[in-house]
């Protein structure tokens, strides 16, 4: 654990769960029946995404990319196998589709233009051309990052980045809650790397977060200030708002965008901890290690298991034959078995080097 950092395996494995909780939330709950206990794993699932995105940032943002040999290191060992992981995992998708245990299957017209780049990807793999991109511009954005030192100017693009990434998609989200609807959007375009999907110029800002964090950029707040602040006030803001049957949950809304940042700051302020407990960290070493191969697999994995539950035991969501806390036990219990099951696949199928280090993304 010396040369590992806990607090990074802890963000993983949480952002992942969070993305789970995203897709899956409606096979136990409903906007119906149990509806707070749903706007609850909603508003939390949002943050799962932007959590990532920030991760890259704090790791990757800092590294040395003049350095050329680290450069070609940084090609061959993250860029390429990301982009092979995508088209592979692109048409893998389009075939477990014909399964109907998540979506049903759509026009191979429209897989071969997700491959090309023409097109969306109509499905949960639209976050691997917005990273394939983020990886793909790191190098020249770390460098001019660094490179320029002229203080006003970097005060010009953060304020440019915050007012067209978050507050300017945050009017039309803010006045639909007084009924009123006007089309509002940035006409500035921030997202210099990044693929044109739900945010848009927000992925920048986490990005770019990630990196302050590292710099120990917001260590001058106190963990009761962030956690009150930061987490209650936006999560309690935007669970009122799901309460009133409005939703705010996008990723480049700014309570989201708040949460998200001062959520990953106090993980990171967890490693004292998780260093002093070593077996409960293992646990979320093992899971935060093959947390691609769960992104990859949960859709149809969990779609696998809820189809099981449907034929032989009840229709979902289940809520409507259960407690609200008997359903949030069970739906805690699907969670992990969901993950136990990819736990067990991906360490069988990782077996093969090239399945391990191109399908998986496991160093």
């Amino acid at each position: 654990m010396k040369n590992r950092q806990c607090s990074i395996d802890l963000i993983r494995t949480l952002a992942m769960i969070l993305v789970i909780i995203v897709h899956t939330k409606s096979y136990f709950f409903s906007n119906t029946i149990y509806f707070p206990i749903f706007s609850v794993w909603k508003v939390a699932g949002t943050i799962g995404v932007p959590l990532f995105v920030m991760l890259t940032g704090y790791l990757m943002f800092r590294r040395n990319f003049s350095d050329t040999n680290y450069l070609k290191r940084y090609i061959y060992r993250n860029f390429f196998p990301l982009l092979i992981a995508f088209q592979f995992w692109n048409i893998i998708w389009n075939l477990l589709r014909y399964t109907y245990v998540f979506d049903p299957p759509q026009k191979w017209s429209a897989v071969v233009k997700a491959a090309l780049f023409m097109g969306d990807t109509l499905s949960a793999l639209w976050y691997l051309p917005m990273t394939i991109a983020l990886y793909l511009g790191m190098p020249i954005l770390s460098i001019a990052f660094h490179q320029i030192h002229v203080s006003a100017y970097r005060k010009i693009i953060a304020v440019a980045l915050l007012f067209s990434g978050t507050l300017i998609p945050s009017v039309a989200p803010i006045l639909s809650l007084f009924g009123k609807k006007l089309e509002i959007h940035s006409v500035l375009r921030m997202n210099i790397f990044g693929a044109s999907v739900w945010g848009e110029s927000v992925w920048m800002i986490y990005l770019l977060a990630g990196y302050y964090i590292s710099q120990r950029g917001l260590k001058k707040i106190s963990s009761m200030k962030l956690g009150l602040l930061g987490v209650g006030v936006p999560f309690g803001v935007m669970y009122f708002i799901e309460m009133t049957k409005h939703s705010v949950q996008h990723y480049d809304f700014v309570l989201v965008v708040v949460l998200s940042i001062s959520v990953f700051e106090l993980l990171t302020r967890t490693e004292t901890f998780l260093q002093k407990h070593p077996v409960g960290y293992s646990l979320i070493e093992k899971i935060s290690e093959i947390s691609f191969a769960i992104y990859m697999m949960h859709v149809y994995v969990c779609g696998a298991i809820v189809k099981g539950v449907e034929k032989f035991i009840l229709k979902h969501p289940i809520t409507q034959f259960l407690s609200w806390q008997a359903d949030v036990f069970f739906y805690l219990v699907f969670i992990l078995l969901s993950v136990f099951f990819i736990g067990c696949l991906a360490k069988i199928m990782a077996r093969n080097r090239i399945v391990k280090k191109y399908l998986f993304l496991m160093k």
